[in-house]
């Protein structure tokens, strides 16, 4: 596989040099994707293959490309985890991870990510703001390291723990405008440090308006990374179920 894959629009070109007819397949992996369970959920020749549940999203391909011959297709990629395979993967080892980066992020205002309060402070600012405004998701992706995470533990319909893992681009989705007025800010801090890794304890409060009575309070758990020069959000966590 040659060039970048980028998140949007990309067009792929695929040469079959030798072999029988093959199908060019793409899947989406999520966080927490095992490659293993998903090969094996793609290799047709066993009872379960491609039965669900799905371990992965088909997201497009190419059909019965013959031998010698050049075959195209087009992706709209969000940024994620993927997998290019074609139908013999088990037997040819044909297959190839491909991570597809988020969009270029704006350069970092240095005021937020030269200190563990200036990045904790703009983490709660993106997050903030009026009635039909959106959250700042520019800003929050250059606090963020290209490959964070966002993790909401809740509890699903059945009363029972669980947890859901994404990108901060998933986290944002389509970045709507806020319906509600939403001001969150911290209220206590824990840091614990080793080396250039850093875990912080926040709690904090929200409202719907600024300096407004609470109507949650709760606990986010932040992990830091400083690389020498600035500090990396690389990940966070919060329970939604706490009342």
């Amino acid at each position: 596989m040659e060039g970048d894959i980028t998140a949007g629009h990309n067009l792929f070109e695929v040469h079959l040099a030798e072999g029988r007819n093959h199908n060019v397949h793409v899947v989406r992996l999520d966080v927490n994707s095992d490659i293993n369970e998903v090969l094996d959920w793609i290799d047709w020749s066993k009872l379960e293959g491609l039965w669900p549940p799905e371990p992965a999203e088909f997201v497009g391909g190419l059909h019965l490309l013959s031998k010698g011959g050049t075959g195209y297709f087009t992706l709209d990629l969000e940024p994620g985890r993927y997998l290019f395979f074609s139908e013999m993967t088990a037997a040819d080892g044909v297959m190839k991870e491909v991570l597809v980066p988020p969009s270029e992020a704006q350069e970092a205002n240095p005021e937020d990510v030269s200190s563990i309060d200036g990045i904790i402070n703009a983490y709660y600012e993106v997050v903030s703001g009026p009635v039909g405004e959106s959250a700042d998701a520019e800003r929050d992706r250059s606090l963020h390291h290209p490959d964070a995470w966002v993790a909401i533990a809740g509890k699903d319909d059945d009363g029972q723990s669980m947890v859901e893992v994404m990108t901060l681009d998933e986290f944002h989705g389509d970045n709507e405008p806020r319906e509600e007025g939403f001001w969150e800010w911290e209220t206590d801090r824990e840091v614990h440090r080793s080396g250039n890794m850093i875990h912080v304890w926040s709690s904090y409060a929200a409202s719907r308006t600024e300096g407004g009575e609470p109507f949650v309070r709760g606990v986010n758990s932040i992990t830091l990374f400083h690389d020498g020069t600035r500090y990396w959000i690389m990940g966070w966590m919060y329970d939604s179920a706490i009342e």
